[in-house]
């Protein structure tokens, strides 16, 4: 599937698994905290490819070492880093500078799986995050209602670098509008290897998505 529009989330695989994926995608995260892979495969796989997101979330590894990993990542070619806005700034900080020198770009993401904040405090998060070196911002918060989905589309208004999400079933609308509205891209997942909640697959979302366009720019 060649398509940047869409970045899709890989994790639970084999090395042997992602490198065959990754010879027909164009864009992908490659989620570190659910793989089970050598150092040396992981290596390759960021060596091989030069449009990858690394992201590692807290499981149960330590900041110390996600960051360690993340570092790698950096150095064998990810092209992204993706690290969490709450993370002590002595971890954060030298992500974002080592990313930077190697001109590579940062999403600090802000991950909310109780609700949907107002819109002043998604501003502050979102603001707060670029000031501490976010090229992007992700903002994925649990959607409940209709209005929690228009509130995280309404962001777009107000910002050009965020990719905002709304996870759950309420929220694949935020998923599937996202790059019509602004995003720089938005996340889908290998066929029946969902990695967050609501998440629809590549193949799922690259045809709403190619339908949209068409209809929105008035070639039925």
């Amino acid at each position: 599937m060649k398509d940047s529009k869409i970045c899709v989330s890989i994790g639970d695989l084999s090395y042997n698994e992602i490198a065959e994926q990754l010879k027909r995608i164009d864009f992908a995260e490659i989620r570190l905290d659910l793989l089970n892979i050598t150092e040396q495969e992981l290596k390759s796989i960021f060596e091989s490819h030069s449009n990858l997101i690394a992201t590692c979330r807290k499981t149960n590894l330590t900041d110390k070492k996600r960051i360690e990993s993340l570092s790698n990542a950096l150095r064998w070619g990810a092209a992204y880093v993706d690290i969490e806005l709450e993370l002590e700034s002595k971890f954060r900080k030298p992500i974002v500078e080592l990313a930077h020198q190697l001109n590579k770009k940062v999403i600090i993401s802000y991950h909310n799986f109780k609700e949907t904040p107002d819109k002043k405090e998604l501003h502050k998060i979102i603001k707060h995050a670029i000031k501490n070196g976010g090229d992007y911002v992700k903002v994925a918060c649990k959607v409940a209602s209709s209005e929690d989905s228009a509130r995280i589309l309404g962001l777009y208004a107000d910002f050009s670098n965020v990719i905002a999400i709304g996870m759950g079933s309420g929220g694949i609308i935020t998923r599937v509008t996202a790059p019509l509205m602004g995003a720089p891209f938005t996340y889908a997942s290998l066929p029946g290897k969902e990695t967050a909640p609501g998440q629809l697959d590549e193949n799922q979302l690259s045809t709403i998505i190619n339908l949209l366009e068409q209809f929105t720019s008035g070639k039925k």
